[in-house]
Order: C-alpha cells, then structure tokens, then sequence
C-alpha cells in the first residue's frame, strides 16, 4: 500500500510541474542581442532563426535567463527560446516577432 501510495503521489507531482509544452512560440538561432535598462521591469533578448531570419523578441526579468542569454550572444551559441505568447504571430509594425515572457532557453539544442 505505501508503494502504491509513493507512485501515485510521484505521478501527482510530475503532472503538476510546468513544461515547454505551455510554451506557444519558440525560436532557435543566435542571440544577436540582449537589451538591459536600468530601472526597467524586463529585458529584452532578441533571437535571429537561422542567424538571418526574423528576429524574435522575448522578455524576462529572471537573473539566470538575462545571464544565459547574454553568455549565449557573447559566445554566438545557438540556443532555443520558448515563450509563452499564445502563437508566434507575425512580423510586428516594428519589425520583429512578440514571443512573450521567456518560459526556458535551451543553450546548444543539437
């Protein structure tokens, strides 16, 4: 019974943790920027698709994914950006892509 107890309560938890799949846009490429102002309440990071394709913009105001995101430009890493915007809409009025809050970044996604 306390088996059945532990597997059960596992299968519980593992079911109410997020995952990328609540993550409607996605983006792999190179990270040609990331834009930090001070007193702002996000950061900007940019992802290129295949380093020459639209960019895709996603915000964060997470310290790990700023510094994923900045190591990941300054090395030319590749890296896969999930956002959590509904879908990857188009090109927007100022020229790029609204891929939502940053949900995971995946560095090297080979």
């Amino acid at each position: 019974m306390k088996k059945l107890f532990t597997l059960l309560t596992i299968i519980a938890t593992l079911t109410l943790l997020p995952s990328v799949s609540q993550a409607f846009c996605t983006a792999t490429g190179g990270v040609p920027g990331v834009f930090l102002q001070r007193g702002a309440v996000a950061t900007n990071v940019g992802v290129r698709t295949n380093r020459i394709g639209p960019l895709v913009n996603f915000t964060t105001s997470d310290s790990k994914l700023i510094t994923t995101a900045l190591a990941a430009a300054t090395t030319n890493t590749t890296v896969l950006v999930a956002g959590d915007a509904s879908s990857c809409p188009p090109l927007n009025a100022q020229g790029f892509i609204n891929g939502g809050n940053i949900v995971s970044i995946l560095v090297n996604p080979n």
